[in-house]
């Protein structure tokens, strides 16, 4: 099956993740949080998979537009009512707690990314001066 939209958004957050384990005390975490946050993303993989195959075994028997409702809305399909897909409030905190994370992060990475360019600015800003002011030294001789 080819890459859609949210398996991109998981990797993405699996890029991310990588990115705060190399300084977990830079955004605020630890390695618990780095492990929940691994964990969420398996765990979303995974039922991006699922809804994946059983969208396309539906597409496959005509039915496809119930299939993409019922996997987007997790109702439980009635041949399959062993499995759960209800999701739980701790579920749900998880979700919001990983987003919050996630902007965290993204904000924190910005803030770095913005004291390189100042810290380049400057240095730019600097060379200038200095050409400048050897400009100047040459028109005066």
């Amino acid at each position: 099956m080819t890459d859609t939209f949210l398996d991109r958004k998981v990797d993405e957050l699996n890029k991310i993740i990588d990115v705060a384990a190399r300084d977990p005390s830079w955004y605020g975490i630890d390695n618990r949080d780095l492990e929940s946050q691994r964990r969420w993303t398996i765990t979303a993989r995974t039922q991006v998979g699922d809804m994946k195959k059983s969208v396309v075994a539906r597409k496959e028997n005509g039915n496809f537009t119930s299939a993409m409702h019922r996997e987007l809305m997790k109702l439980p399909i009635s041949h399959q009512s062993n499995r759960s897909y209800q999701y739980s409030a701790e579920d749900n905190d998880d979700f919001i707690a990983s987003k919050s994370d996630r902007q965290m992060l993204l904000i924190k990475q910005q803030d770095e990314e913005l004291d390189e360019l100042s810290a380049s600015v400057e240095r730019i800003g600097g060379v200038g001066l200095t050409i400048h002011e050897e400009l100047l030294a040459q028109m005066s001789v």
